[in-house]
């Protein structure tokens, strides 16, 4: 007579109402269907993760290969820079060697004006942050000093108000 038609865990539901039956299963239902957007959300930011990944991945290999280009492109152009500029054989020696040390002379020349250039740049660089600190403290200085006067008309007001009231 004692046929098992529900489960052990349906017959313990049985010992309680309709009404706290459906509020388990409810909860149950609701707490799996938390479960199943966790799940979905975790699934969903390592899809995301690994796409970052590849997508990473290939824009460091497309700089790469924009890289190796340009420095070809490079070294291609100064190779037939050199090979048209290079000093004709038939020159004499002394000619070439008299202009490859004029060329040194500009160079060396050419790097003092630009030292020169940038030790005036960074002093007068210098001078305009000093000029603008210096606005900046007197204006904080007119400021405070402007307080100090307002905070002092205002005790003697406060001090006269008071003489009046007595």
């Amino acid at each position: 007579m004692n046929r098992r038609t529900h489960s052990p865990r349906r017959m313990h539901l049985g010992l309680l109402t309709p009404n706290e039956t459906s509020n388990i299963i409810k909860r149950e239902r609701e707490r799996r269907r938390l479960i199943r957007y966790i799940q979905v959300r975790q699934q969903s930011n390592e899809n995301a993760r690994i796409i970052r990944e590849k997508v990473k991945a290939a824009r460091k290999r497309e700089v790469t290969k924009i890289k190796k280009r340009i420095t070809d492109s490079i070294v291609r152009r100064m190779s037939r820079e050199r090979s048209i500029f290079s000093p004709v054989k038939t020159t004499p020696d002394g000619i070439r060697a008299s202009s490859t040390s004029r060329r040194r002379k500009a160079i060396l020349e050419n790097e003092e004006r630009a030292a020169r250039r940038h030790m005036e740049a960074l002093e007068r660089l210098r001078k305009e942050r000093q000029a603008r600190r210096a606005r900046r403290i007197t204006a904080i200085e007119r400021r405070k000093k402007a307080e100090r006067e307002a905070n002092l008309r205002s005790r003697l007001q406060a001090d006269r108000i008071q003489m009046l009231k007595k």
